[in-house]
């Protein structure tokens, strides 16, 4: 396994690997290929949020077709140790509903297709699943909808990605985003990892 860095040399975190044939059996939207290895890096020290564009390189997502047996594990680099250690961790997969978060645009699809008794319910039972999944701790998520915290990370990705900044209301008044916001219907989730302090 390679060491990735920021772009001042500093290195990211290995944080997850994922053999893309354990997953495939529970990939109903057939988003990914059948075979390969993902592997998720991020600046686990310097923690950014991605809502800078300056951030970019602050993670990497990698995606390997070359066989597992020719990956070598290698011990986490010394500097990175002063910050601690991500300690090591199996994982299960299971098929769960998500549903979208309130801020974003598939729930304004899926309002026009509800009659208003629909919506309401549906609003209800993702009340009910948000309240569900605090009180079982951490949420990991590999497609489907996210566990949002602070807002609609659709729109958040297209804007930045096209480098409005948005860790303020600059991007999201920036005239660009009328032009920008179509397209925050084309991004899914890919990986989401979360922690119990």
């Amino acid at each position: 396994m390679a060491i990735y860095e920021r772009n001042d040399k500093r290195p990211l975190y290995f944080l997850c690997q994922l053999h893309v044939k354990d997953i495939k059996p529970y990939d109903t939207n057939n988003l990914l290929p059948t075979d390969g290895l993902l592997s998720f890096f991020y600046d686990a020290a310097e923690q950014p949020w991605g809502y800078d564009p300056k951030d970019y390189d602050g993670f990497n997502v990698f995606y390997f077709t070359e066989p597992v047996s020719s990956l070598t594990r290698i011990k986490i680099p010394a500097i990175l140790l002063k910050h601690g250690d991500i300690a090591s961790a199996s994982l299960q997969f299971k098929n769960e509903w998500t549903l979208p978060p309130w801020e974003s645009p598939f729930w304004d699809d899926l309002e026009e297709t509800l009659t208003e008794e629909e919506a309401d319910n549906l609003r209800d039972l993702a009340y009910e699943s948000m309240e569900e999944a605090d009180a079982n701790g951490a949420v990991h998520r590999i497609d489907g909808f996210p566990d949002a915290i602070q807002g609609d990370m659709y729109l958040q990705c297209q804007l930045v990605s096209n480098g409005l900044y948005c860790g303020d209301s600059t991007g999201y008044n920036d005239p660009l985003r009328r032009e920008l916001e179509a397209g925050a219907t084309d991004w899914r989730l890919l990986l989401q990892l979360d922690c119990v302090l």
